[in-house]
């Protein structure tokens, strides 16, 4: 049995840690850990992502997402929006494993992504 499962808002905590490795890896970013991470215009304390063409990390604490991309000019907002369908796909994906189940995935774009999930009987 498969079924699709999409999350709207994710609360990202240091749980996530590994789902936010695999995500960066997955888009072509770089996964820079827990700590302080300069942007163009201030520090922000949370995980740091270094998005594949993106001059400055993007800072993820919570619900919250710290950027600077000047309006495109220092990434591009598709760039984090596909970052943010990986993190979801990678983080209910590893929920679901945790659970003993099977997971694949069928990517449609960078921003749709279907999960299959193998429950067993």
């Amino acid at each position: 049995m498969s079924h699709t499962s999409e999350v709207k808002n994710i609360n990202i905590n240091k749980t996530h840690e590994n789902a936010l490795k695999r995500a960066a890896e997955k888009v072509g970013g770089q996964f820079l850990g827990w700590g302080e991470h300069k942007l163009y215009s201030s520090k922000e304390t949370g995980f740091g992502i270094k998005l594949k063409n993106w001059r400055y990390p993007i800072v993820i604490n919570g619900t919250t997402i710290k950027m600077d991309n000047y309006n495109g000019s220092w990434g591009k907002q598709s760039e984090l929006d596909g970052f943010n369908t990986r993190l979801r796909t990678e983080i209910a994906a590893e929920a679901y494993r945790k659970q003993g189940h099977v997971v694949t995935e069928r990517v449609i774009s960078d921003t749709k992504i279907e999960l299959f999930v193998n429950v067993g009987e």
